[in-house]
């Protein structure tokens, strides 16, 4: 992802109280969408914006999100944030017993559980999530409440 893959509701980016969006790229057409982010969403990614451009490697390169020497994250590094950070939230409410494996598919597919327990039509869960037919969620499905 890269910085011009973001776009900004308000008159800039300073705007935060606007929503930003995020165009993704995917390997085949149907991966390929934008997505709208929650206001919360997007006041982290301003601050994540605003470091990158006072680290000079990071400012210079053409990646979105990037180590402090300007390279992308390794695949490793984002499993390790998003397993952090899931553990960190289970202890948090104290859920009792930690998850076995947390990575960001696990967290995906969780999501994507929870969009269809709130009712979300599949093919708008299939369109958002970059699926090619409703036939990815039918093993999301068997968890998902009837």
């Amino acid at each position: 992802m890269r910085p011009e893959d973001i776009t900004f509701q308000g008159a800039d980016a300073s705007q935060v109280e606007k929503p930003f969006s995020l165009r993704i790229h995917g390997k085949r057409a149907f991966q390929s969408r934008t997505l709208l982010l929650p206001t919360e969403s997007s006041r982290a990614l301003m601050r994540w914006l605003k470091w990158r451009s006072n680290n000079l490697k990071a400012s210079t390169s053409e990646w979105l999100f990037v180590s402090n020497r300007g390279t992308p994250l390794a695949v490793a590094v984002l499993f390790s944030a998003v397993s952090g950070c899931v553990m960190n939230a289970s202890r948090t409410v104290g859920s009792g017993s930690q998850p076995m494996r947390v990575g960001p598919q696990v967290l995906r597919n969780t999501f994507i559980v929870h969009l269809l327990n709130k009712g979300h039509p599949e093919t708008d869960v299939v369109q958002f999530v970059g699926l090619k037919s409703p036939k990815g969620l039918r093993r999301l499905l068997q968890a998902a409440k009837p």
